[in-house]
């Protein structure tokens, strides 16, 4: 006889079911407990009572292991793949952003201070 569909689902879903015989011991325990305490439930939900019980019992199951892992792809190094903005910050003449690191610095704690950006605008708007 063929097992539930939703047993088969809840196998599929939780791959620690087949790889840690700890848990899976755990699960079958849990589940037998729960089919008697919650009768009247429908299977999938008397399943995901289980789930949620092991998860109790073995959190390091449930990590996101990819959350903690290292970026696939290394970090943007500030130009990325399209290239300098030709009327950005970082295009402006050397003296025009140590002018505006002066700015900053002379102006910072009162009120909201002009961005890089914006201040790159006004250079190019008076520039052309």
């Amino acid at each position: 006889m063929a097992p539930a569909p939703e047993i088969v689902a809840f196998v599929q879903a939780n791959p620690w079911f087949a790889s840690n015989e700890e848990a899976r011991q755990d699960a079958i325990a849990i589940q037998s407990a729960v089919d008697r305490q919650h009768a009247g439930l429908p299977l999938a939900e008397r399943l995901e009572i289980t789930r949620r019980k092991v998860r109790q019992l073995h959190p390091a199951l449930f990590e996101n292991r990819r959350r903690e892992a290292p970026a696939q792809v290394s970090a943007s190094r500030g130009e990325g793949a399209r290239g300098a903005n030709p009327r950005g910050f970082e295009a402006l003449p050397a003296e025009v952003r140590r002018e505006y690191d002066r700015y900053a610095r002379a102006l910072s704690g009162k009120g909201k201070p002009l961005t890089k950006d914006e201040w790159a605008g006004y250079y190019w708007e008076n520039e052309a």
